[in-house]
């Protein structure tokens, strides 16, 4: 494990004897709701008008733009399960979803945000299932004065994904099976769960307290890639001014079921209890 103290790496004695049960920490992918979604409702049309020389359709044919100064500050009321063909914001324009109290399924073809804002208002929770995401970059903020818990990110496209920028996501970020590159500052304050075989962390990126559940991934951390929380991957490198730190994670894993005592080395089963094992030694690593 390149970049990694020894210290660091050494197995807890409840694992020695144990098979690898590390996948059991990744989340179930929700691919019946990205079938399910094809028949979620379109959101009705909308134009904004401020003169007849000046307007602008900020919901068209199922497809959200957010891309004039008209549609700044636009608020989409979600009472229900929706589909969007897409969403693009540009121009550093602001839209606001308003959940209510319930807990909102979005699928979306294609989610496109070069610059520009989503605020999520509402006790409930957003979930965002895109099939595309052709951007996440510049400065957006995507549910910024949010909790974090309540706003989850579900991507299964095959195409890698790659965030840079000063951009950051208040939330949580489902990928079933691409591989994910983060750098210049770009943030996400939820977790990371993956699928895929290569996640990579880099140019300044900082965490302040997540999962990185990746089982079958390699993790590479370089120039500057900081962890802090715990990290589940096949291997780790990492090089030039890196670091994992453990810190409590902001967001629960719903792999993880609560429990009231950290187990003993004798006692903890991997088969039955997945409880949190990385208390004392957030970074393990398993011969296979």
């Amino acid at each position: 494990m390149e970049g990694i103290k020894e210290k660091f790496t050494s197995l807890p004695e409840f694992l020695k004897n144990s098979p690898s049960k590390l996948d059991h920490y990744l989340p179930e992918f929700p691919d019946k709701i990205f079938q399910e979604g094809e028949y979620f409702p379109l959101p009705k049309d909308y134009e904004i008008v401020k003169n007849p020389y000046n307007k602008h359709w900020v919901i068209k044919d199922g497809h959200l733009n957010a891309t004039s100064d008209l549609a700044d500050n636009f608020t989409l009321t979600l009472n229900n399960d929706t589909r969007l063909k897409s969403i693009n914001i540009t121009g550093n324009n602001t839209i606001t979803i308003d959940i209510g109290n319930k807990e909102i399924n979005l699928l979306v073809d294609n989610l496109n945000i070069s610059q520009g804002h989503i605020n999520i208002i509402g006790s409930g929770t957003l979930n965002i299932y895109a099939k595309k995401i052709s951007s996440i970059g510049g400065s957006c903020q995507l549910n910024l004065n949010g909790n974090p818990a309540s706003f989850n990110i579900f991507y299964n496209g095959t195409a890698p994904l790659s965030f840079s920028g000063g951009a950051k996501v208040n939330g949580s970020l489902y990928v079933k099976q691409s591989n994910l590159e983060l750098s210049g500052g770009f943030t996400i304050d939820g977790n990371i769960y993956s699928g895929g075989s290569e996640i990579e962390i880099k140019g300044g990126v900082s965490t302040s307290g997540q999962w990185i559940v990746a089982p079958k991934a390699t993790l590479s951390l370089n120039g500057g890639g900081n962890v802090t929380g715990i990290v589940i991957a096949n291997s780790i490198n990492a090089v030039g001014n890196t670091s994992i730190n453990y810190g409590e994670p902001i967001v629960p894993n719903p792999a993880v079921p609560p429990t009231p005592n950290t187990p003993t080395d004798t006692e903890y089963n991997l088969d039955t209890d997945l409880s949190d094992p990385f208390i004392e030694q957030p970074l393990v690593e398993i011969d296979k």
